[in-house]
């Protein structure tokens, strides 16, 4: 019996690190068009954490209008990305990514109505690019915004957004509810105008469920549930 009881404790084991290793995007695959405006523009979506035990960030990310996988290696300038708890208007993380710091790419994706395009020099496909960032846990009920900075083709800003993103929900790990622009040189605030119910792809991150209960606990949940039918029989 003790033998079954470590076979069942490894299959929870095995399940649990598979869950812990499933890694997603909160923005994937294409988007409808690229879009800008007049001015240093903000792009913020706002995000719950529906996943039970929360989820684990460890990567934010930034929309590259234009990327073909090969001619154009990064965003045109470097743009700030943050992080926020909506709930209590506070800073979770923030970082700067440019084409000198991206790791990871998820793209390229071809737009699906570039011709409708609000860019000033449309584009036809755009990716994603991803910084590694220290592991943020984000628990259940997480109330969260995802902020890019000073996106748009006036003066130096120009780098435009994703217009009709694809946003994805792990699998109900988290859920989108609001899109929000604005016009601002600010890069220390969440945008609060302007709502949509249409994803931009400004910013992005990913995200993976966060393991619960701990490995350890499920091997002595598993080897006491073992002793007790050895002991009930």
């Amino acid at each position: 019996m003790l033998k079954s009881g470590f076979a069942i404790a490894a299959v929870l084991l095995t399940t649990a690190a598979t869950l812990q290793a499933s890694v997603n995007y909160a923005f994937t695959g294409t988007v409808n068009r690229s879009g800008d405006t007049s001015g240093a523009l903000q792009i913020a979506d706002d995000f719950t954490v529906t996943a039970a035990n929360g989820i684990n960030v460890t990567q934010l990310g930034l929309f590259i209008d234009g990327y073909d996988g090969f001619t154009v290696p990064g965003p045109s300038e470097s743009h700030k990305v943050a992080l926020f708890n909506r709930a209590t208007n506070t800073l979770v993380t923030s970082l700067t990514i440019g084409s000198g710091n991206i790791s990871t790419i998820d793209g390229p994706y071809l737009y699906s109505n570039p011709g409708a395009s609000q860019s000033l020099s449309p584009y036809d496909r755009g990716a994603y690019g991803y910084v590694t960032i220290p592991t943020q846990f984000l628990p259940n009920g997480f109330q969260g915004s995802i902020v890019a900075y000073t996106l748009s083709d006036a003066g130096a800003y120009i780098d435009d957004y994703g217009e009709g993103a694809t946003f994805n929900s792990g699998g109900s790990l988290i859920s989108f509810s609001h899109s929000f622009l604005a016009v601002t040189t600010s890069t220390t605030t969440d945008p609060t105008t302007n709502s949509s119910t249409t994803p931009r792809a400004g910013a992005s991150f990913n995200f993976t469920a966060a393991p619960a209960p701990e490995p350890a606990t499920l091997a002595v949940l598993a080897l006491g549930a073992t002793l007790f039918l050895r002991r009930s029989r």
